[in-house]
């Protein structure tokens, strides 16, 4: 057991949350005894956890200068997957979520060689595997994150797979899998701290086949700082699906072409439609939910800055009273890394806040994991 007690946990999902803290911090904010505090410091420091930075700061109450607690960011590695109709992004990263290495496989998805071609995703990052902690994965469906298992919309072509236990039975490492937009939403809620307490994230997607391009998009909503899936996972499913590009043999585009093709502003106007049907989504979903932030995420490095410009303003157009109400509205310019970083996020989450998961998660780990600190 890694993890001796809840106390440590707590702590350590309290250093977590704030990046930096001090040993005083932690017991005001836990309400905690100091001498209890410092106990479960030293087994978090000794198996590599934790660590004090040398940089010191200044006590409020004593005026004594102290050293601020950190999470051990390289102690160990996530995997995060951004499953999409035509590829994927695989994301190598440590516990602070930044990116050690990206790689993108292009693959059309399809219910026979999804559970093999995550292997292989996974598979990539071989030298790293006994030192990842769980592995996370989005998908553009809805989820049952609880039960491992993606629900069937009747868009994306997978129905009802029980991909978590399929997957840990393969590679032995824990699996989390979350829908993509939900994901998108719980990045931007601890990217910014838990400022912003109501956001909406709307996740622009395209789906590129031999026959046609067409636009679909999710939503991912946080309420009150926390994820809302409703009664049976399917809150934010409202997709409107719009035509973009009838395909041929002679003027095919694959996802990179159909990206060059929109640089051409000349050429922009095939998506006039996309920009005032979703914009119009964008201001009733805001107009309803009353969110404090609403970000347009997903495929965004697919359209050129020029058409998310007018779909914010032509979002803003459509907001009642946004004098008073002052909703944010931002593009998400990282886009399906976002994502994958998101539902890496959301299990990092769970993890902090389950001892009995925490400590299972943790003793995936190779012992020698731990002989390096």
């Amino acid at each position: 057991m890694i993890l001796k007690n809840e106390t440590q946990l707590k702590i350590l999902r309290e250093i977590w949350l704030k990046k930096k803290t001090t040993m005083l911090e932690i017991s005001n904010n836990l309400q905690i005894d100091r001498s209890n505090v410092s106990r479960n410091l030293k087994t978090l420091r000794s198996i590599g956890l934790i660590y004090y930075s040398n940089k010191k700061v200044k006590n409020s109450k004593r005026g004594r200068k102290t050293l601020q607690l950190q999470i051990n960011y390289s102690f160990a590695y996530n995997i995060g997957i951004t499953v999409t109709e035509n590829f994927f992004l695989v994301l190598l990263m440590d516990l602070n979520f930044n990116v050690i290495r990206k790689e993108t496989i292009f693959k059309e998805v399809n219910e026979k060689t999804i559970v093999n071609d995550l292997i292989n995703c996974i598979e990539i990052f071989s030298d790293f595997l006994e030192q990842v902690l769980f592995i996370a994965i989005s998908f553009p469906e809805p989820v049952d994150d609880e039960k491992g298992l993606i629900l069937s919309s009747g868009i994306f072509p997978i129905k009802d797979m029980c991909l978590k236990n399929i997957l840990e039975e393969r590679i032995n490492i824990p699996v989390h899998l979350e829908n993509d937009a939900n994901a998108g939403a719980i990045y931007h809620y601890y990217k910014n701290n838990g400022i912003y307490r109501f956001i909406n994230f709307m996740f622009l997607s395209f789906y590129v086949n031999k026959k046609s391009i067409n636009a679909i998009q999710g939503n991912g909503i946080i309420i009150n700082g926390e994820i809302y899936k409703g009664a049976h996972s399917f809150a934010g499913e409202a997709p409107v699906i719009i035509p973009i590009w009838k395909q041929n043999e002679k003027d095919y585009m694959d996802i990179l072409k159909f990206q060059q093709y929109l640089k051409d502003e000349k050429k922009s106007h095939i998506l006039k439609d996309y920009i005032d049907i979703y914009s119009k989504a964008a201001s009733i979903i805001i107009n309803f939910l009353d969110s404090e932030i609403f970000i347009f995420g997903g495929h965004t490095e697919i359209l050129p800055q020029f058409l998310l410009k007018s779909m914010v303003s032509k979002t803003k157009e459509k907001i009642i009273d946004n004098e008073r109400r002052k909703i944010k509205i931002e593009i998400d310019n990282d886009g399906l890394e976002s994502i994958a970083k998101g539902s890496a996020m959301s299990f990092m989450n769970k993890i902090m806040n389950n001892y009995n998961m925490a400590n299972k998660v943790f003793l995936k780990l190779k012992k020698t994991t731990f002989s390096n600190f």
